[in-house]
């Protein structure tokens, strides 16, 4: 993994050389602008919403798997507080439908859990495309030659606060945002 960073660093690093160096060639003085993915992440109001979503699904979910498991656990307090007093083949069949019960809370939690997963990979992929998308758009619209994004995993070391455009890039971001909710 650490080999895989290094080699995309390397080649993000030659590429901006060849990109600065090309148009200084040309006598363009190159537009280089800098964008922290993280802080747009966390001002962006369609993740913002989307988290805000998450967590009231995630409890009412764990209300609904509390209340299952409270039921569950009533159940097998019913059935120790009667075993002296009921048939043999009433204590199996109750066993056997706490099992199953049991095993049905595990199977439901498992697919909450899975369900949950697979939601915020589908949200957290949305939300890059659009930041991405977003930050070309930008570039383009205002003639930037460069717009290096820094995600966090080190490829940009330090920026200059003068090229950095992420406040401006998540202006736009809620802007748009904001237009489709309407």
């Amino acid at each position: 993994m650490r080999k895989i960073i290094l080699g995309f660093t390397a080649c993000y690093i030659l590429t901006l050389g060849f990109v600065i160096y090309f148009y200084s060639t040309v006598n363009q003085k190159p537009l280089i602008g800098y964008v922290d993915a993280t802080t747009l992440i966390k001002n962006y109001n369609a993740a913002i919403d989307f988290k805000k979503d998450y967590e009231q699904k995630s409890q009412l979910n764990k209300m609904r798997l509390d209340t299952l498991v409270q039921e569950l656990k009533q159940s097998g307090g019913l059935l120790e507080k009667n075993k002296k007093y009921w048939p043999q083949e009433k204590l199996k069949a109750e066993k056997k439908q706490i099992e199953l019960k049991s095993e049905q809370i595990s199977n439901y939690r498992d697919y909450l859990f899975e369900s949950a997963r697979k939601e915020d990979e589908r949200v957290t992929n949305q939300i890059m495309k659009e930041i991405s998308n977003c930050v070309k758009q930008y570039g383009a619209e205002n003639k930037y030659t460069v717009i290096l994004v820094n995600t966090g995993y080190g490829a940009t070391g330090y920026a200059s606060e003068g090229i950095d455009i992420t406040k401006k890039i998540i202006t736009v971001m809620n802007n748009n945002y904001q237009r489709s909710k309407k």
